[in-house]
């Protein structure tokens, strides 16, 4: 296995590449202490340029305060009182919602937004579909970050971060996650929690300067400009690919597709490696030709798909010699998925999508707990999952072995986005 796709290509970011963007306001936004973390170190390894702004979002006074961000902004004083929500999705949902006005007037009008948080806690998870809606709302490209919880955080959190998801992928133009365990893949036995949070800022740092390269970028063999990126997002709702692949030396591009393939966040779950609209970054030396972009192009659509809705830019770098790097962003259509009952579109707090109390009823809670595996499944979300269990055989008529809101009856290695390379 090639050890390189288990390291972000962080040389790609250098922050000369958001210059000369022709007025486009850039707004990037950590929300919850996750989020607002990784905000608070990108702003220490970039310099704010004059159209890129790091603002940050929270319940929790005393953690703004810590922070050296200029744009800060508390919501929710009637909810938590400057406190923390306490990992209860509910207040977060309660505190964005009550705020959407500040929030609002915390944008600062930007063409383009990138929303960070965390899932499977209470800011970062309750507060992140608002703050999207709001965005969207005033006709800005919504991106956003999430971090998933590891394993060994429970099945209580994994459920809420799934259950998130779904409500931001909604409000978003695209939703990459960045799963804890997938981060740490290829790593030693010496990981840690501060390791996966280098990961998930590094990740971060990549995709929102791919996708600034896009439009910024004046050095390229092939550019486009910010229409034509925001119409490659033609529906909300849909999963994200989302990948990045170097290669150096001779048959660079070769190399930079294995490693692209070979991406841990392509590889997560719930992906099938199958796009209906392709946004694609290449970026290489000098001596990068049309030759390879075209061979690059063709094997991408081939694995990937796109069709007639594939976005793509060709940027040459001088910095990059003999090196080639492909960045992927990919998403689905939800309307290939069964509708969603008018009854389930109703507010988060409405539905009680986010709720996990557990004295409510046993009637409620699982009456609740068919209505949340329903919309997943009408969203898409765990489609492999299902497809597995169409030929149980003689054992058709069971229920599914569920642990802590996972299936045991699917192999481990699947569950968690394990590769298993067959030479």
């Amino acid at each position: 296995m090639n050890p390189d796709n288990f390291s972000v290509p962080n040389k790609m970011f250098s922050g000369d590449s958001l210059e000369g963007k022709g007025g486009l306001r850039i707004q990037v936004v950590g929300v919850g202490g996750a989020g607002s973390n990784v905000v608070d170190c990108l702003n220490l390894e970039i310099k704010e340029l004059e159209n890129l702004h790091f603002s940050i979002v929270n319940t929790d006074m005393v953690a703004l305060e810590n922070s050296p961000i200029n744009n800060k902004t508390l919501i929710g004083r009637n909810v938590t009182r400057g406190l923390g929500t306490g990992g209860e999705v509910e207040f977060g949902i309660k505190a964005a919602d009550e705020d959407r006005e500040t929030l609002r007037n915390m944008l600062l009008g930007p063409d383009i937004v990138f929303i960070i948080s965390g899932f499977g806690g209470g800011t970062g998870t309750g507060v992140a579909p608002i703050l999207a809606e709001v965005a969207s709302s005033m006709n800005a490209l919504v991106v956003s970050f999430v971090t998933l919880p590891f394993t060994f955080e429970g099945g209580r959190k994994k459920k809420l971060a799934d259950q998130g998801l779904v409500h931001l992928r909604k409000a978003s133009d695209a939703v990459i996650p960045l799963p804890n365990d997938i981060l740490l893949q290829g790593d030693d036995g010496d990981s840690s929690v501060l390791r996966a949070f280098s990961q998930a800022k590094d990740w971060v740092r990549t995709g929102i300067d791919a996708i600034l390269s896009l439009i910024s970028n004046t050095a390229g063999l092939c550019n486009i400009d910010y229409s034509t990126l925001r119409n490659a997002f033609v529906e909300r709702g849909g999963k994200t690919l989302f990948g990045v692949g170097r290669g150096s030396g001779e048959n660079a591009s070769s190399k930079a597709l294995e490693n692209l393939m070979l991406c841990p966040l392509l590889r997560t779950p719930e992906n099938s490696l199958k796009a209906d609209n392709l946004i694609v970054n290449i970026t290489g030396g000098p001596n990068l030709c049309m030759n390879e972009v075209n061979t690059i192009m063709t094997f991408l659509r081939e694995k990937l798909g796109g069709g007639e809705n594939t976005v793509f830019g060709a940027v040459i770098d001088e910095k990059q010699r003999d090196t080639i790097e492909i960045f992927i962003l990919g998403t689905t259509n939800l309307n290939k998925s069964k509708p969603i009952p008018s009854s389930r579109l109703s507010s988060s707090q409405e539905d009680g999508l986010f709720s996990d109390e557990p004295n409510r009823g046993r009637k409620k809670v699982r009456r609740k707990k068919r209505d949340q595996e329903d919309s997943l499944r009408a969203q898409g979300e765990f489609g492999f999952l299902e497809d597995m269990q169409e030929d149980l055989g003689y054992f058709d008529k069971t229920d599914k072995n569920l642990f802590n809101g996972e299936n045991l009856d699917i192999p481990t290695y699947l569950r968690r986005g394990i590769k298993i390379l067959l030479k």
